[in-house]
């Protein structure tokens, strides 16, 4: 990707920054997670350091494309909320789509 001058001189400022960042929305809650070593906190979620999720290998691609599939596996953290019980519900739970997550039953 290609930054104009002005973007860049506003990132040189450093009156903007990118901040890499998966929101999940589950039936059983949101959770974020941040590439950073503390929380940060975005529009009511509290985005948990990346270091609780391990991605498999992605295959190879050019560009913005990738082929084939990869797998995100959350990993437990009672300290955060993910206790067993909590990754239970997530892996079982129905799927969310843009229009949101059915109501836990």
């Amino acid at each position: 990707m290609t930054l104009s001058t002005e973007v860049k001189d506003l990132y040189d400022q450093g009156r903007i920054s990118t901040r890499q960042m998966m929101r999940f929305q589950f039936a059983s809650g949101i959770y974020g997670f941040i590439s950073r070593a503390e929380p940060f906190t975005y529009s009511g979620v509290e985005y948990k350091p990346f270091g609780l999720i391990e991605v498999s290998d992605i295959g190879g691609g050019t560009g913005t494309s990738a082929d084939g599939g990869f797998t995100l596996t959350l990993a437990e953290s009672p300290d955060d909320g993910l206790t067993p019980d909590v990754l239970t519900q997530i892996e079982s739970g129905p799927a969310c789509h843009r229009d949101g997550c059915p109501l836990p039953s």
